[in-house]
């Protein structure tokens, strides 16, 4: 006993105020007409004709690719595995930077070590050789030399390593062969130069979409605080006065562009501070 399988093909026509629909059947086999033959015949008037949903064209080209039928699926497939590949290269390695920078963020933020200083003072009396209560007038001057901004930050040897770790993500992305290439252009337009400005510059590339981590807030500044102070008896001393100054930081962090940040120090300097 042989089976055949029929095809049911349909065709609406539709008017301004009528319409007309009929279907027909015909056997399918291997080698099937191209053009089936189709009979039309007149529909009552009045009928209601609901044409169904035509499918998605993305849906029903990934079920015909399903039968391995469609000529170019195979490749289709290559591509998608290909992009997929692409795409975790790429994320994996980003991803990579950010632990560094966060603990670059953390060093950078220690405080530097406190600057030399050297007070002066003069005290001019009331005149009056009975007037002791005064008041009596006060000159201070104080000078803090700073050193190099480099050499008063306690942890420039950790700063310098974290560069050099940065560093070795770069050249390891650059000197493998696993990355596709694809790949490798995508992870170059995502990055931007960080430099850190040593006496020899130390330039590394970075996800610029992790920059802010160094970037969005300030380093913070320490204060110079100096008193004019009095002894009385049965007390170390008694603050008359108290001023505070802020202190040039050690280390600097800049944008220079849209594509570059530069850490830099604080040149060697005097600063001088007169109160009276």
């Amino acid at each position: 006993m042989t089976h055949s399988r029929f095809l049911a093909l349909g065709l609406v026509l539709i008017g301004l105020n009528s319409s007309v629909f009929g279907c027909a059947t015909a056997p399918i086999s291997d080698d099937f007409d191209d053009e089936p033959r189709m009979t039309v015949s007149r529909a009552r008037s009045g009928a209601e004709t609901k044409p169904k949903p035509a499918a998605a064209p993305a849906r029903r080209f990934a079920r015909l690719c399903a039968t391995k039928a469609l000529p170019g699926c195979d490749e289709l497939a290559e591509r998608k595995k290909y992009a997929g590949e692409v795409a975790t290269q790429v994320k994996e390695h980003l991803a990579s930077y950010a632990p560094i920078l966060r603990k670059l963020r953390i060093a950078l933020e220690t405080p530097a070590r406190a600057p030399d200083a050297r007070v002066k003072s003069k005290i001019t009396l009331a005149k009056g050789k009975l007037n002791h209560a005064g008041p009596h007038s006060v000159k201070l001057g104080v000078k803090v030399v700073y050193a190099g901004g480099f050499t008063r930050h306690p942890r420039m040897a950790e700063i310098t390593t974290l560069f050099a770790s940065i560093k070795e993500l770069n050249d390891r992305v650059e000197a493998s062969e696993r990355y596709h290439q694809e790949a490798l252009d995508q992870i170059s337009a995502a990055m931007m130069t960080l430099r850190l400005e040593l006496k020899e510059p130390v330039l590394v590339h970075v996800p610029r979409a992790d920059i802010g981590i160094l970037t969005d807030k300030p380093l913070p500044q320490g204060k110079v605080v100096y008193s004019l102070v009095y002894s009385e008896p049965g007390l170390k001393h008694r603050i008359i006065k108290e001023w505070h100054k802020p202190m040039t930081p050690a280390l600097s962090i800049n944008n220079s562009g849209a594509n570059l940040v530069v850490i830099s120090e604080s040149a060697e300097a005097i600063t001088v501070f007169k109160e009276e």
